[in-house]
């Protein structure tokens, strides 16, 4: 009986000492502060001042996945890919980059600043080309390791067996270096090839292609002229300007139909005017996909077509050619981008300006210019 008693006893205190060390760790464990967005934030910037990337985009991952408040999740998305930039690890950025502008560019509601929009996209154009260079050096021969004793297919002066050095097309060595001796780096030491999270956001640059058309009302001095079709292309360059309004240089082509009535009630008839001109011109977005666009152009233009009765020409006679004249071309557009490619642009108003000449105009005729109305297709490339 005594035995069962001290069992007994053993058993009991084993039971209440787990019981208390279960309730210990519970409360332990009911203690311990949850980790918000806020504080996964805190800790991912310190990270990244700190120099430790890794640790960053791990903080900045678990601040991502606690936020509740759906318009900040886009944030972390870009403080990762910043992360991973400064990591040079451009897959990931690349990737993190393109994430951030699928939720954040296409906020209606807080669009996304133009200047921000210019600095990731740049980015994301620096990021591809390191892609595709880390890729195309993975596998760029020898794709052979060397033995244990140190031998290879290279030979002892550096050649490949079949006489190269392994140079490229260029003469640049597999070491980097130049044929004069070089590494091809900047004077100030600087690589353009190297992400170092100091060089200045680049814009995207690429070629813009506008086609567009519709109706023009001439304003020629004392003649009959009439509402005509009209029509342009131009092909520009987006100059690489980090700003908050887009510069761009081009040349353009613009065509437009004048009627006119033939004088002695001949009827009536339709001159040619063309013109070619280059162009500057300023784009600022002023909401998300929508943007205003102003354009200054200086060239020459042409009128033909003009039979004899015209009321243009001394005379009334018919021109051998074209007459030519000199050109001023200024215009506002709004711009809609239904992709960053791909847009439609509206102009209620195109305005230009030929002084004519004495020698072939009649006196009263000193001007041959017009408004037009147009719409069209903007592409990208």
């Amino acid at each position: 009986m005594k035995l069962l008693s001290h069992t007994f006893c053993a058993r009991f205190v084993v039971a209440s000492l787990t019981a208390v060390g279960v309730a210990a760790t519970a409360s332990v464990a009911m203690a311990q502060p949850v980790k918000t967005a806020a504080d996964y934030y805190k800790e991912g910037d310190d990270q990244y001042n700190l120099g430790n990337f890794a640790g960053a985009v791990e903080a900045f991952k678990k601040a991502f996945e606690a936020e509740t408040d759906s318009a900040k999740k886009p944030a972390y998305l870009y403080n990762i890919a910043q992360a991973y930039r400064l990591a040079k690890d451009c897959k990931n950025s690349l990737f993190f980059y393109k994430r951030f502008m699928a939720l954040r560019g296409s906020d209606t509601v807080k669009p996304l600043k133009p200047a921000v929009r210019t600095e990731v996209e740049g980015r994301i154009v620096e990021l591809e080309a390191c892609v595709k260079q880390q890729d195309a050096a993975t596998i760029k021969p020898p794709d052979t390791t060397i033995k244990p004793d140190g031998s290879d297919t290279t030979k002892p002066d550096g050649t490949k067996p079949d006489g190269s050095d392994g140079s490229k097309p260029d003469g640049t060595k597999p070491d980097g270096t130049k044929p004069d001796g070089s590494d091809g780096s900047k004077p100030d030491g600087d690589d353009d090839g190297e992400l170092d999270g100091t060089a200045n956001p680049a814009p995207l640059q690429h070629i813009a292609i506008r086609v567009g058309g519709g109706a023009g009302i001439p304003i020629i001095p004392d003649t009959s002229s009439k509402i005509g079709p009209t029509g342009t292309i131009s092909v520009g360059y987006l100059l690489p300007v980090t700003a908050p309004i887009a510069l761009e240089v081009g040349a353009g082509f613009a065509f437009a139909s004048v009627g006119f009535d033939l004088e002695a009630n001949a009827g009536e008839e339709h001159g040619r005017l063309m013109s070619l001109y280059a162009y500057g011109a300023a784009t600022k977005t002023v909401a998300n996909a929508i943007s205003i666009r102003g354009e200054l152009g200086l060239g020459a233009a042409f009128f033909s077509g003009l039979h004899g009765g015209n009321p243009y020409t001394v005379g009334a006679l018919t021109t051998d050619g074209p007459l030519a004249m000199a050109a001023v071309r200024a215009g506002v557009a709004v711009n809609y981008a239904v992709t960053p490619k791909i847009g439609f642009w509206v102009s209620p108003i195109t305005f230009s300006y030929s002084p004519t000449p004495d020698s072939n105009f009649r006196s009263d005729v000193s001007m041959v210019s017009r408004i037009d109305f147009l719409a069209g297709l903007q592409l990208g490339l």
